[in-house]
């Protein structure tokens, strides 16, 4: 009797056990739906390279879909429309990110530091591109994509000219006389396509203990003797013939017949043409000589990059940074990247943030310019431009009015003074002690906001 009871209850127990196995396998898992706003997704009718990205993503993800916010990828006005959403309390999951500081400081960020810093991926990262994500110690964004600003070279006008071809650790004096020895309007020559930019980048090329705009652990050093000697290297350039952008319309019409200094280049009549690593793909259809990219002289290099953020409401942190890294450097979703790109017959929009040996090689496979990647691969010492991720950055470069008439502006903004300074219509060291000030102020004040 006692036999026959166990035997019932062990066979009512395997089979309450088929019954829920059973139920389990043919229930549904509930879908995870995110949605995604970037202003590089381009149109549905053009199905470019980033939403066959997406598709192939939810294709691969059954359990967690990508939904695109076309109000938002497809506004002309991205930022006011990103703020309006975020007003009514309808901020996308994921979101490319025009000021990762601003956007921190609204509240909008999902701080992402656990998940980040759990990520093997991520930490593959360079450390100049992991740090950028960092405000007040926290992670709040996730790095898509990297360019970097520099000089492309005309190699064949050199060599013409029996002058030495410069490459990253070429000095910045040495780099200046190539400049001028590459000029002569007669011959149709110029030697920089413009020389007003020299303060963002030269600075920090003469003295490696500051960055973009002399910036540096929250601080500007416009009074330091590297900005002066930026500055000084700009005006005589630009005063004296040797950069395309400050010739005279008339000159550049002589000269190219166009006032485009890009243009310019590619018919080999500008030595150095400052762009970004996202020029190559324009040249490489139009540049008929032999050219090569340096990036800057002096051995720094200066990282430009794009931030994506996961919302601060998002109910799917995991998936939402997930997908958000295939999207950017997570390997699976660069590997598709490349081969979408491949198979349309283009090439990245973006250098590779991934540190896999294959993916690189198969990137250097579709884009062949001599010299960029060794430059890609000189990060350690990398500058990362501030404007993104350094709160009052804009305002302490550019934006902020400075109360005083300078060149034809009756109240001129940092931006202006820079700018007439590099242009040698005035003197930067009559203005350095006093733009130091001002400039230090609005990035005091924006920490101040920072929660």
């Amino acid at each position: 009797m006692k036999t026959w009871k166990k035997l019932s209850l062990a066979s009512a127990v395997a089979l309450s056990t088929l019954a829920l196995t059973a139920c389990s396998s043919t229930a549904k898992k509930e879908t995870v739906t995110l949605t995604y706003a970037n202003w590089n997704l381009g149109t549905k009718a053009q199905n470019g390279i980033e939403r066959q990205l997406i598709a192939a993503w939810n294709k691969s993800h059954p359990d967690v879909q990508v939904t695109i916010d076309e109000k938002l990828s497809g506004a002309s006005k991205y930022v006011d429309t990103l703020s309006t959403e975020a007003s009514a309390g309808k901020l996308p999951d994921v979101f490319m990110s025009a000021s990762v500081s601003d956007n921190d400081t609204s509240g909008w960020a999902y701080d992402l530091t656990k998940i980040e810093g759990g990520d093997t991926e991520f930490n593959s990262l360079s450390q100049a591109v992991k740090s950028s994500t960092l405000i007040k110690g926290k992670n709040v964004a996730v790095p898509f994509g990297e360019s970097m600003m520099g000089f492309f070279v005309n190699n064949d006008l050199l060599n013409q000219l029996n002058l030495t071809v410069p490459t990253e650790k070429t000095s910045v004096s040495d780099w200046v006389n190539l400049v001028k020895k590459s000029t002569n309007l007669s011959q149709k020559t110029v030697g920089v396509s413009e020389a007003p930019s020299f303060a963002d980048w030269m600075p920090g090329e003469i003295n490696s203990s500051v960055g973009m705009f002399t910036y540096a652990n929250g601080k500007v050093n416009l009074a330091d003797s590297s900005m002066s000697q930026a500055m000084s290297y700009a005006a005589d350039l630009g005063k004296n013939g040797y950069s395309f952008a400050q010739l005279t319309a008339d000159q550049q019409k002589t000269l190219s017949g166009g006032t485009d200094a890009n243009a310019a280049f590619k018919k080999g009549e500008v030595a150095f043409l400052y762009n970004g690593t996202y020029a190559a793909a324009d040249l490489q259809s139009g540049a008929n000589f032999n050219y090569s990219f340096m990036g800057l002289p002096g051995g720094r290099e200066d990282l430009e990059l794009d931030y994506t953020m996961v919302s601060k409401n998002t109910k799917h942190a995991q998936d939402a940074y997930d997908f958000a890294k295939y999207m950017a450097y997570g390997e699976t979703g660069y590997k598709e990247r490349l081969a979408l790109t491949k198979k349309a017959g283009t090439q990245p929009a973006y250098l590779p943030l991934t540190a896999n040996k294959t993916l690189l090689a198969d990137y250097w496979k579709l884009v062949s310019v001599p010299g960029m990647s060794d430059v890609v691969a000189n990060t350690d010492k990398a500058m990362v431009d501030p404007i993104k991720t350094v709160p009052g950055y804009i305002n302490a470069r550019w934006a902020a009015a400075t109360g005083l008439k300078v060149a034809d502006k009756d109240n001129a903004t940092i931006g202006d003074i820079v700018n007439a300074a590099g242009l040698g219509q005035v003197n930067w060291s009559d203005y350095a002690s006093q733009l130091q000030t001002l400039s230090q102020k609005q990035l005091d004040d924006a920490s101040a906001k920072l929660k």
